[in-house]
């Protein structure tokens, strides 16, 4: 059962509620999530450096971006990526973890092994952001395994809630849940309706 992870090891009743109702679920957190704290750590390490960095300026999303996103200009900063600066650190330190979280796919590599390596890494680098960041994935060791081990994501509740969203804006809201429930189904219940009487009569 996947969950996003909250930041500062803060209470998270979908989790307690999930152990409630479903004592033997085994929770697990979303790559996504530990991604985007991974992201907030390193965006607080920049903030805190760019005031005595001008070469930081205007590289926020440089530096939040996947590689294959990155424009001609950002492509040549490589020696800014490669430079003792914090925030270079602090990046390399998020892409070796987006890299860990990628290869759970691939059966054959050590991916626990390589998190734990991971956590102590950021615990001793001398960058707050990521050693708080690093104590919170060491408090939720267990349900950061069984993601790297399962292999579970939110992918597709997270999509059929985009949708639903999508849907409630369209819509401009409904007036009562049942009404919301009915377009659900209709969206996402992989219904054979039947042709519309009207589409004939357009004709």
């Amino acid at each position: 059962m996947g969950f996003g992870l909250r930041p500062n090891n803060s209470f998270n009743p979908n989790q307690a509620g999930a152990r409630k109702h479903l004592p033997n679920a085994q929770i697990c957190f979303d790559p996504f999530h530990l991604m985007k704290l991974a992201n907030e750590a390193l965006e607080a390490v920049r903030r805190t450096e760019v005031t005595s960095v001008p070469a930081l300026k205007r590289t926020r999303y440089h530096w939040l971006k996947d590689a294959s996103d990155w424009t001609p200009r950002e492509a040549n900063m490589h020696s800014l990526r490669q430079s003792g600066l914090k925030t270079a650190r602090a990046w390399r330190l998020k892409e070796r973890l987006r890299d860990i979280l990628a290869w759970r796919r691939y059966p054959n590599v050590p991916v626990i092994t390589l998190l734990d390596q991971w956590i102590s890494l950021a615990r001793r680098c001398r960058l707050a952001p990521f050693k708080r960041l690093a104590a919170t994935f060491k408090t939720h060791l267990a349900g950061i395994r069984n993601t790297l081990t399962l292999g579970n994501t939110n992918a597709t509740a997270e999509s059929i809630n985009s949708e639903i969203q999508a849907a409630i804006a369209r819509a401009r809201g409904f007036r009562t849940f049942h009404n919301l429930r009915t377009i659900v189904y209709l969206i996402k219940g992989g219904l054979s309706l039947p042709a519309s009487p009207l589409a004939a009569a357009a004709r």
